[in-house]
């Protein structure tokens, strides 16, 4: 009570509820204007409980009862909800949705992922042939690791190590539920409990500066591709009269223009990036700094 001169417009309860009820929609607006421009070419997807009260007193527990569901994860039995979600590489949230507690993750993931097109790595608990036809034809390629029983999948190095960083979704959870009270069981209406978990991903989304954040590892074929692309555009730019020949002897790969040779001195310069023979030529350089 002493401080309460520092809180001259500090509503009463009935006030504060009132304005949650008023400003749910408005949280929810906010929640999915800041999701808008986070997609990437590499998302990862993963789900989180929201248990609104302990197991012993399901029976008693009304205020959510609309919503709330028996489910079990990997950490045992709760009653409540789950909260799913797609991250970037930045750790940015692309894509949010809210289920009831015993609702299979695998179903959630068409509906968020709906109109995008990028790599989606996952756990096993998404593993399903159909989904991934299906997700195929919309552009998403479904990455995850197979089960014992199932026959072993080649991974690319790049998916391998990206699979591997599937524990950053699990860093964006601890986050929201340590710092940002995702998790809460005094909820007394439905309207509370979903402005809670819109300011909790506001607030992360808009004041979190140290997002867990993933190093892309392009793949081999697209480093390659890009190697080969800076070649030919090099000796389009340079051959006089635009006359090159591209040949393949022996397994390698021979890419020859009639231009302008290069010193013994300027050969040394050749890996570096953004080297270019002289500062008044356009472009950025050979590019051959990938071959290293």
């Amino acid at each position: 009570q002493y401080k309460r001169y520092l809180f001259k417009s500090l509503p009463c309860y009935q006030r504060m509820i009132h304005l949650i009820n008023t400003h749910q929609l408005a949280l929810h607006a906010l929640h999915v204007a800041l999701m808008k421009g986070q997609r990437s070419q590499y998302l990862w997807i993963d789900s989180t409980t929201l248990p609104v009260c302990k197991n012993q007193r399901i029976q008693r527990h009304k205020s959510l009862a609309e919503i709330a569901s028996r489910g079990k994860s990997s950490m045992g039995w709760f009653y409540g909800c789950k909260l799913h979600i797609v991250m970037n590489q930045l750790g940015e949230v692309v894509c949010s949705a809210l289920s009831n507690g015993h609702v299979a993750d695998i179903r959630m993931v068409e509906h968020l992922v709906e109109g995008l097109e990028a790599k989606l790595y996952a756990d096993r608990r998404y593993i399903s042939q159909d989904l991934k036809n299906r997700l195929k034809e919309q552009g998403i390629d479904l990455i995850t690791y197979h089960r014992k029983n199932m026959q072993a999948i080649q991974l690319s190095e790049s998916d391998e190590y990206h699979l591997k960083q599937r524990n950053k979704i699990e860093t964006l959870f601890s986050l929201l539920k340590g710092q940002y009270n995702l998790v809460t069981n005094k909820a007394r209406s439905m309207a509370g409990f979903l402005s809670g978990i819109y300011a909790s991903l506001c607030a992360y989304q808009l004041t979190h500066q140290n997002k867990p954040k993933i190093q892309i590892m392009q793949s081999l074929a697209y480093t390659g591709f890009g190697l080969l692309k800076n070649l030919i555009e090099n000796a389009v730019l340079h051959a006089q009269a635009q006359i090159i020949s591209i040949k393949m002897q022996d397994h390698s790969l021979f890419i020859q223009d009639n231009g302008q040779t290069l010193s013994e001195h300027e050969l040394k310069h050749l890996g570096q990036r953004f080297w270019r023979k002289s500062a008044e030529q356009p472009g950025h350089g050979l590019g051959l700094s990938l071959v290293k």
